[in-house]
């Protein structure tokens, strides 16, 4: 029988975990021609950096396992930006996004956000936001490397 799956708040102990995830992701929302323009963005996602930012009072973070396994991240930045979402491929499909942007937009509900949530979506994930209810709201940018679309869900859509 499969492990049942835990959503908890991410630690700074989870940082190197969450590290190797999103790094081993790369490929599905770094620009191939604008690789070297990334750097900047890899070293925002080394383990000692993500420590930082978990601890950050402005941050949200959450992480999805299966027993040992590291199945999902996501973080929220100031109640209102969905600043991190990435699921382990063998885990697509399985709802696991769906949960953890839920939990998230539930808690800045629950602190008193009002007004639009935002997220700059790799290509990759457009469509899952779509279904979320996010809309584009200007044409696709790359910066630092990382090719990305800028979405919003308003007020009424949630």
């Amino acid at each position: 029988m499969p492990e049942a799956l835990h959503l908890r708040p991410a630690t700074e102990a989870d940082a190197p975990e969450i590290s190797a995830l999103i790094l081993g992701l790369a490929d599905f929302f770094v620009d191939a021609n604008d690789r070297a323009d990334a750097t900047a963005f890899f070293d925002s996602l080394s383990p000692s950096a993500l420590r930082t930012f978990i601890a950050d009072p402005t941050i949200d973070a959450w992480i999805a396992r299966a027993g040992d396994v590291l199945l999902g991240v996501a973080s929220m930045k100031d109640r209102r930006h969905l600043y991190h979402l990435f699921i382990s491929p063998e885990a697509h499909g399985q709802g696991i996004a769906t949960q953890l942007w839920m939990r998230l937009k539930a808690r800045a509900l629950e602190q008193g956000h009002r007004g639009a949530f935002t997220v700059n979506s790799s290509m990759y994930a457009v469509p899952v936001y779509q279904r979320f209810g996010f809309v584009t709201t200007s044409p696709p940018q790359t910066r630092h490397g990382v090719r990305y679309q800028p979405m919003q869900l308003t007020e009424g859509a949630q």
